[in-house]
């Protein structure tokens, strides 16, 4: 694999990066279990992108859930919106804002999901703590990440993937306890985690 990743996807068309979402598809279904989503549920997922995840978690959750789909490059925002009115989905939020100024604040647990997002931040300690002051102790936090011990054949270039141990430590950091470690075949792992009740730290 080249080195032409550029954290802003600005070497792809949303169209592009949406065609990934979808190869991915069966990995959506289990993040999901594992997380252990259920109907009803509050979603708020941070860098949604072009929103196949957004919509895929909003039939998990049914008309009686939200999912909020935090995005901070607007035209991924709209193209999410012109996706929806294909599909019978009406419970997407989309939220045009950045990670690392979240204009939201939850009253109630809800479950955030962080899927290959913090490669692509510019702060992802900041992120991380910004997303933990939006969540009510005992929300559940699932956060995926392309491991570096990989051969390169999916996801970003090695160089700028995350160590498990580096992210285990920053979520730590930032107000959050790891439950499990999950291992997937497509060079990535996740941390299935929940917010504490102390600060966030950062």
């Amino acid at each position: 694999m080249t080195d032409d990743f550029h954290r802003d996807l600005s070497h792809l068309t949303w169209e592009e990066v949406y065609d990934r979402q979808v190869a991915r598809d069966e990995y959506v279904s289990r993040w999901l279990d594992e997380i252990s989503l259920e109907t009803g549920d509050v979603v708020v997922e941070v860098g949604s992108g072009p929103g196949h995840t957004a919509l895929r978690t909003a039939q998990r959750v049914g008309p009686s859930g939200t999912v909020y789909a935090v995005e901070r490059n607007g035209d991924a925002l709209r193209y999410l919106q012109r996706t929806m009115g294909k599909t019978d989905v009406g419970n997407v939020e989309p939220i045009h804002a950045d990670a690392e100024a979240l204009p939201v604040r939850f009253n109630r647990p809800v479950v955030a999901l962080l899927t290959y997002v913090l490669h692509h931040a510019d702060h992802p300690t900041r992120l991380l703590a910004e997303l933990s002051q939006a969540l009510p102790t005992e929300s559940r936090l699932f956060v995926c990440e392309y491991h570096p011990n990989g051969p390169g054949e999916e996801g970003p270039p090695i160089n700028h993937r995350l160590a498990p141990d580096r992210l285990h430590d920053w979520l730590g950091d930032t107000g959050f306890e790891v439950d499990r470690l999950v291992g997937f075949e497509n060079e990535s792992y996740a941390f299935v985690c929940r917010r504490t009740a102390g600060d966030s730290g950062l």
